[in-house]
């Protein structure tokens, strides 16, 4: 990390707000996050192309991709879509560091706290899965905030895929199909799903009528 903030320092004259170097603790952000937020100030572009900028940076893509959402968690930074005809483009926007930088600057520094060793979404899933994610389940677990669906309910999910042993995207995207077809949403909603499921389960099978065989009585 240290080599790659120097060889950046030796390519052009950068930039760097004093307030956000000397309250990083305040900003709740790491070293690489710091690295990262100093580039992307430094950048001419702010198109979100994590293959290039892994490449200027020295990162593999699903470490950008993993600052980005690391840094959206914090509400540092977001990715803006934009669409031309049939071009859809991603922009990178750091409104949430300027307003919180703002906030720091009078002193008003109870509105930028962030909890230290918060554990994020992400954080559980490869908790579970036990391997790091990768950039396409990034893609997908912002798919699910984005279509609405909430953490709590993402993670209920990711419980449930665990006591089924089965530890992939694909099968807790089925599982949030699902519930949301039940308007299933809380872990109180799960319960009586599962109560109802069981109970169903235990009750006895009527024989039908027309099946039952009268003539071999």
């Amino acid at each position: 990390m240290l080599e790659n903030v120097v060889d950046l320092l030796k390519q052009k004259s950068i930039t760097v707000p004093s307030i956000l170097f000397y309250n990083v603790r305040e900003l709740g952000i790491n070293c690489e996050e710091l690295y990262f937020l100093i580039y992307i100030l430094n950048s001419n572009s702010l198109v979100f192309d994590m293959v290039k900028i892994g490449k200027e940076l020295s990162m593999k893509p699903k470490e950008v991709l993993k600052l980005v959402n690391d840094l959206n968690e914090k509400n540092l930074l977001k990715l803006d879509v934009k669409k031309k005809g049939n071009d859809v483009t991603e922009y990178i926007n750091i409104d949430g560091l300027f307003r919180k930088i703002a906030y720091l600057s009078i002193n008003n520094k109870d509105e930028v706290k962030v909890e230290e060793n918060k554990t994020t979404i992400y954080d559980e899933f490869e908790r579970v899965f036990k391997r790091p994610l990768t950039p396409k389940d990034f893609q997908i677990i912002n798919a699910w905030r984005d279509m609405g669906y909430k953490e709590e309910t993402i993670l209920l999910a990711l419980k449930e895929a665990s006591y089924n042993e089965v530890y992939n995207i694909p099968y807790i995207d089925k599982i949030l199909n699902n519930w949301d077809k039940k308007g299933i949403k809380t872990e109180a909603d799960v319960n009586k799903y599962h109560e109802e499921f069981s109970r169903k389960k235990e009750e006895p099978i009527d024989i039908l009528e027309e099946d039952y065989d009268w003539l071999n009585e």
